[in-house]
């Protein structure tokens, strides 16, 4: 039997999430070594799980220190509880690592069905084939996402190392449990999943509520008027004070919340703080009540609605607006992709039993917002955010009367420069790559000590290209130039002749762009061509390879040519190699270390060669394919020991590259 489980990576937006399959009748202490194993997680015993609806901790026990409970949180050791009872009742639980939140990341755990067996059918035969072992079955990964990878090359892990064995009761901790894996021994389905409780630190609630029920058996014998006044007083009191929620476990339909405040009053302390950070709302309250009151007021401000919803595609918008015109009403979803990314942004109210709506104070807030001009005003932003996309890839620095020339292309984006410079203000800083300084759109890493006027001082003195409206739809839906004809032909090589997944082709397209539009030579990235599966023995692919990377690299828009490629910056500016015949650097010659050339061939073509040892200063350039090819101008390495460019007769380390 499986759980169908979402692993929401906190504090992403949009969400970033797996929807991964793992096995029931299993302890605690198991499922962080399968959670840590499909999430691409180290593997650590300082995790913890945490049951908002049921009120329990789970983490590992260790002898003579005290498990961590709390007022609300009774803890229990995650070796001898199963996780049966939380997922059958719960509707998420959260997976953590205390203390190491700066730089590992924690995940929110929606629980949204209870499988059976589950079944797959085999590519090559197309049989069904039981499922054995974690699985993951969808996900949504951001862009340079640097935790998730191919999620084929893991359930082929997951298969091999986590796969299910039945047996007994099991209560091992996370070392023990990582040991069995790692001697291919899997990990093991209990028949009988009973938790024992050897090992427990129960809440202060917990005791002050079986004091309240042993008073109320020991009045059980008085008048029910007598009873009335007992409820009375204890309902009152903030001790004994509890609210018994309704399980919205399976096969039970949970309550429909009224308002946003209602929804939220349920989550947890780290729920509403996690929630808050969403809207960077900062507030020192520890009452929950007060924290979900004061956070619902603030998500149903139009402001923040209209920041929020910047997010949202257009897609997502048109749905979300028929929900609003069935305020109050909730439907059954079966595409949680169609609907996750509203949900992820608070506006959506969601339940166990797989549906959502939107309440009244939602829907009022929202329809504000349209009257205002919003769908027209998202349009806006949305255009804004894929030129800026551009533009932080391959330009780092634009003039906004550029940039305006640029946005203003699309057809219903003319508008005047004033309402764009506004625009411009509104779009949320979290938003996009780039920020706003003075007059510029800069690439928010070269804001720091003003990098961007240092960079200006590099730029070739060309005016700036204009892409087209193509240009940056390509870029944005794929993160390279998938318009480009010779990366089109780089990926075409690399999903048909070298056989390589879509994914994995597309990552080595998105890795070029951002190489060769910082001006990386090539030979480092036919490097991680090699890390990446290119066999160092098969010349033929090798050779082929070379020739298009060259050719990607010869045309990828350059942010010190203002956006043009290396050709483009020669045709405008011929004389930029004028001063005779450029000297050729093996060491900096692509098809030199690449090929592994000898210098004779190079002579053939009519240019000098130097050794690279003592040209410091000479103009150099890319070998070209043949005389008539174009000579590709190129800035000569300058390294540590050299003397430094400037002239200060100083080595470069110790000079200009003192802080590079």
């Amino acid at each position: 039997m499986f759980y169908q489980v979402k692993a929401i990576r906190k504090g992403t937006k949009p969400p970033i999430w797996r929807r991964i399959l793992v096995p029931s009748n299993i302890s605690y202490s198991q499922l962080a070594v399968v959670l840590e194993g499909i999430l691409e997680l180290p593997f650590l015993d300082t995790y913890m799980f945490e049951s908002y609806s049921n009120k329990m901790r789970f983490s590992e026990y260790r002898e003579g220190k005290k498990l961590p409970s709390d007022y609300y949180y009774t803890a229990y050791d995650a070796a001898e509880n199963y996780i049966n009872e939380c997922f059958d009742t719960g509707k998420s639980i959260s997976f953590n690592f205390p203390g190491k939140e700066d730089y590992l990341p924690g995940y929110r755990l929606e629980i949204e069905k209870c499988l059976g067996s589950v079944a797959l059918s085999d590519r090559s035969t197309g049989e069904k084939v039981e499922v054995r072992s974690p699985l993951i079955v969808k996900e949504t990964s951001g862009e340079n996402d640097s935790y998730f990878s191919d999620p084929r090359s893991i359930n082929e892990m997951m298969k091999e190392n986590f796969f299910i064995v039945e047996g007994d009761s099991y209560f091992a901790d996370h070392s023990e449990v990582y040991e069995r894996v790692l001697k291919g021994k899997g990990i093991l389905f209990s028949k009988d999943p009973k938790s024992r409780k050897n090992h427990v630190a129960r809440s202060s609630q917990s005791y002050l509520m079986e004091i309240a029920d042993n008073f109320e058996l020991l009045l059980g014998q008085q008048s029910k008027a007598d009873q009335g006044d007992y409820d009375k007083a204890i309902s009152s009191g903030s001790a004994a004070k509890s609210i018994r929620k309704q399980s919205s476990g399976f096969g039970t339909s949970p309550r429909r919340h009224t308002s946003l405040e209602d929804f939220l009053a349920e989550d947890s302390y780290e729920e509403l703080m996690e929630a808050a950070e969403d809207i960077h709302y900062h507030t020192t309250e520890k009452d929950r009540k007060k924290i979900a009151k004061a956070l619902a007021k603030q998500y149903l401000l139009p402001n923040t609605m209209k920041q929020q919803l910047f997010w949202a595609t257009e897609e997502e918008l048109d749905d979300f607006e028929e929900s609003v015109k069935k305020r109050d009403t909730f439907f059954k979803v079966s595409d949680w992709d169609r609907y996750g990314g509203i949900y992820g942004l608070g506006y959506y109210l969601a339940y166990s039993d797989d549906h959502i709506g939107v309440t009244g104070d939602i829907a009022d807030t929202y329809e504000i917002l349209v009257k205002s001009g919003y769908r027209t005003l998202h349009r806006q932003v949305r255009w804004l955010r894929d030129c800026l996309g551009y533009v932080g890839m391959f330009y780092a620095v634009i003039p906004i009367k550029q940039l305006y020339r640029i946005f203003k292309q699309k057809e219903g984006m003319d508008i005047g420069f004033d309402t764009f410079r506004n625009l411009c203000h509104d779009i949320p800083s979290d938003y996009s790559i780039c920020s706003f300084s003075g007059d510029k759109a800069v690439e928010r890493g070269l804001l720091e000590r003003d990098l961007y006027k240092k960079l200006e001082k590099r730029m070739f003195d060309v005016g700036y290209y204009i892409p087209s409206v193509s240009n940056i739809e390509a870029y944005a839906k794929d993160h390279y130039p998938s318009d480009v004809p010779q990366y089109i032909k780089l990926f075409e090589y690399f999903n048909g002749k070298l056989g390589w997944k879509q994914k994995k082709a597309t990552e080595m397209c998105i890795e070029a762009v951002r190489e060769f539009s910082y001006g990386t030579d090539v030979p480092g990235y036919i490097e991680k061509l090699y890390d990446k599966g290119l066999s160092r023995t098969n010349y033929e692919d090798i050779n082929n390879i070379t020739m298009l990377v060259i050719d990607v690299y010869n045309n990828t828009r350059r942010f010190d040519f203002r956006g043009h490629t290396s050709g483009e910056v020669l045709d405008i500016k011929p004389n930029v190699i004028d001063e005779g015949i450029p000297i050729i650097d093996p060491n900096k010659t692509t098809i030199a270390n690449v090929l592994n050339l000898p210098k004779a061939p190079f002579d053939m073509t009519g240019f000098n060669v130097d050794s690279g040892l003592n040209v410091l200063n000479g103009r150099t350039a890319s070998a070209p394919a043949s005389r008539d090819s174009k000579v590709i101008p190129m800035m000569k390495k300058v390294y540590p020991n050299a003397p430094c460019p400037c002239g200060s007769g100083k080595k470069y380390k110790k000079c200009c590259g003192k802080n590079v």
